[in-house]
């Protein structure tokens, strides 16, 4: 088996435990995740810049 399907199997394995983040815990991480992007934008938009050329209007 192939790593791409055994993570997909792994993966399956895992939901069908049940033990997955409820939907308020996954949109919670987001947002915080989110919160942290917009905090950091300008570093992120300055090494997209410096590692791959891209515009600031290109990079978010």
């Amino acid at each position: 088996m192939n790593i791409a399907k055994t993570v997909v199997a792994e993966q399956r394995d895992f939901f069908s435990q049940g033990k997955t983040k409820s939907v308020q815990d996954r949109s919670t991480a987001l947002a915080k995740l989110k919160t942290q992007i917009q905090a950091q934008e300008e570093k992120i938009i300055k090494a997209l810049k410096q590692d791959f050329g891209k515009p600031p209007l290109k990079a978010m």
